[in-house]
């Protein structure tokens, strides 16, 4: 009778179903009903954001009269301030509506050459259509929050193209669910986004908090699957595909970064129409555009390049970045309201204070943060650090190089020496030279 085979462990399950995942692939005529079903989910993306371009257009050449305006749209102020700078709300307008096709074009382009390489890799395909959702995204996540007729098309649109880029961010890169758990995550934004419109439909004001806080969650929620995924399930080429994707969201966290934490600092930037939060959308579209260009390069030609020094820098300094300001802006916060009277002086103080703490913790964070990271995804790497730190220091040790630096310098004049006489005594018609070892 035939034993049955023994329980996998799960670390063995997760690679087999990751693998089998992986190879998925579809063949004969599937292949042709595969790209129908792509081309008609694709080409209604695509559409829904032509038909936002209109509002989307007006909504950045239409200076706002009302207290509160809506995102990338102008205030009498940043209108001032853009013609003093020699440029119209109007030329304002076309130059973010030009990068932001432009960014939407790259996209496009990009998922074409995908489909047309990999039209028969079920993965790819998911892929293809995150790449073509990323490239719509723009137009509708700005005019969510405008009180305009587009409001609700905005919002469906942004809450379609968020659920097939987590998705594809929740299979990426085996082609599974990957912890299984990850689903949940996909199918509770759906439901949220869901939600999110019944309410606007019903009663009229956005949850955007709540919206926001969703969003929030899934992204915090996949991040931390991808980290399991290439720590325990993924080999080495899902591991090099999955570096691509971790360096274009570390660059376009960087640039997100770069556009809010000044906002922290001086509020009066963050404020809706302000010549600062202009800059948001034509930057936001460059950064789209990088992303999809890494997520081609994922896909296609990651074996090409080996980025991983860049890609530790990004991530080091992101997460650096990140801490830092977090303690600054909480530290300055906690001093005012906690410490010190709510006086400007204090304001100052408190400021002062911060920056000079910030200042000394940069250097010894900066050097946690990248062994933590090596020790995380550079476990071989961080190792073999450790090894020839060990075997220096015990080289150090028995030569004592730090106490006797001469011992280095007498070492080499001893050779010299032994050189020299060795070509003295050498017969004529030798002329190999036999080489003296550096120390007796």
């Amino acid at each position: 009778m035939a034993t049955p085979p023994a329980a996998l462990p799960p670390t063995t399950a997760a690679h087999g179903a990751a693998r089998g995942a992986a190879g998925a692939s579809v063949s004969g005529r599937q292949v042709v009903r595969v790209r129908v079903a792509w081309g008609v989910v694709a080409g209604l993306l695509v559409a829904l954001y032509v038909l936002l371009l209109p509002a989307y257009w007006a909504q950045l050449d239409t200076v706002c009269g009302g207290a509160r305006c809506a995102l990338a749209q102008p205030s009498p102020a940043s209108a001032v301030a853009l013609y003093s700078l020699g440029l119209s709300v109007a030329g304002y307008a076309r130059l973010t509506l030009a990068v932001t096709l432009t960014s939407s074009l790259i996209c496009f382009a990009v998922a074409g050459v995908i489909i047309w390489r990999k039209s028969d890799d079920r993965m790819a395909l998911v892929v293809a259509l995150a790449v073509v959702a990323l490239g719509t995204a723009l137009a509708p996540n700005q005019l969510e929050t405008a009180r305009t007729p587009w409001q609700l098309l905005a919002l469906v649109v942004d809450v379609i193209n968020f659920a097939v880029l987590f998705l594809a961010f929740a299979l990426f890169p085996s082609g599974g669910f990957v912890p299984r758990w990850t689903r949940w995550l996909v199918s509770g934004w759906v439901v949220a986004g869901a939600a999110v419109v019944g309410v606007l439909l019903v009663s009229g004001p956005l949850w955007i908090t709540a919206y926001e806080a969703v969003w929030s969650v899934a992204t915090a929620g996949l991040v931390v699957a991808q980290v399991y995924r290439y720590r325990v399930v993924s080999d080495a080429h899902a591991r090099a595909q999955t570096r691509w994707v971790v360096f274009s969201g570390s660059a376009a966290l960087v640039i997100a970064l770069a556009l809010t934490a000044p906002a922290l600092l001086v509020p009066s930037l963050g404020q809706r129409g302000s010549l600062f939060e202009l800059l948001g959308p034509p930057i936001g579209a460059l950064a789209i555009a990088a992303v999809a260009l890494s997520i081609g390069i994922a896909i296609l030609r990651y074996h090409l390049y080996d980025i991983d020094v860049i890609i530790e820098r990004t991530v080091v300094y992101t997460i650096l970045f990140t801490v830092l300001a977090v303690v600054y802006e909480g530290g300055v916060v906690v001093l005012e309201k906690g410490l010190l009277s709510s006086t400007r002086q204090s304001g100052l103080v408190a400021e002062a204070a911060f920056a000079f703490v910030v200042g000394t913790l940069a250097q010894p964070l900066h050097r946690r943060i990248d062994q933590g990271l090596a020790r995380v995804f550079y476990r071989r790497k961080y190792v073999a650090d450790r090894q020839i730190e060990a075997l220096s220091k015990q080289l150090r040790h028995q030569w004592r190089v730090e106490s006797r630096p001469e011992a280095w310098e007498e070492a080499a004049e001893q050779r010299i020496e032994r050189a020299l006489d060795a070509m003295r005594h050498q017969p004529a018609n030798q002329s190999a030279y036999v080489q003296p070892p550096l120390f007796p």
